[in-house]
């Protein structure tokens, strides 16, 4: 099992681990389930193991969504993600020529807001990327998200009451103050001014 200690050798940008190599194992892929948590729609899991090529320890990865192209065993990849209990959670899988395999998104937000490239998701991925992944308390809400993310994304998908709620009562106000604290200005309430 790959120690947390051993971290040091995965290169790593602003918390975002990054490991280069080869896959060193088979590629197992995990069909959803029909009586999940939430919902019957659960995301397909992927779990792999690379061998870093800077160390040439074997990393665990695990990856969660659709996966835009072939990956087998014997592959060169780069993937980026964040270490929790020994795991690379994959955010991002790259083939050797820079071409993207997978790629998460902000599952709960994409879905309230309807748009991945909506404003207040782009502003919780950079808050996330500038923000949380730079604490250890933040990697471990982002490791925690993107567990049950998926999850909570598909219970909230065809609820369309559900969705304004977490869009306007939740997801609006992080993004607001989300917003102030990467602007370097104090959270204030609306009402203040």
């Amino acid at each position: 099992m790959w120690m947390p200690d051993e971290s040091k050798t995965v290169g790593s940008v602003s918390g975002v681990q990054t490991v280069a190599g080869t896959i060193a194992s088979k590629v197992e892929h995990i069909q959803p389930r029909s009586d999940g948590f939430f919902s019957g729609k659960q995301p397909d899991v992927w779990m792999f193991r690379i061998q870093d090529e800077t160390s040439g320890r074997t990393v665990q990865c695990r990856f969660e969504g659709n996966v835009q192209g072939m990956i087998d065993q014997g592959d060169r990849v780069t993937a980026q993600g964040y270490i929790s209990r020994g795991v690379l959670t994959v955010r991002r899988l790259t083939d050797e020529n820079g071409a993207v395999l997978a790629q998460a998104s902000c599952f709960v937000a994409t879905v309230a807001f309807g748009d991945v490239l909506a404003p207040e998701v782009e502003t919780l991925r950079r808050f996330r990327e500038r923000v949380l992944c730079r604490t250890v308390a933040g990697r471990v809400m982002i490791a925690w998200y993107w567990r049950v993310g998926p999850r909570l994304a598909g219970f909230i998908e065809h609820r369309p009451r559900l969705r304004t709620a977490v869009r306007d009562g939740l997801l609006g106000p992080v993004c607001w103050i989300a917003a102030r604290a990467m602007s370097g200005q104090p959270a204030q309430t609306r009402g203040e001014r």
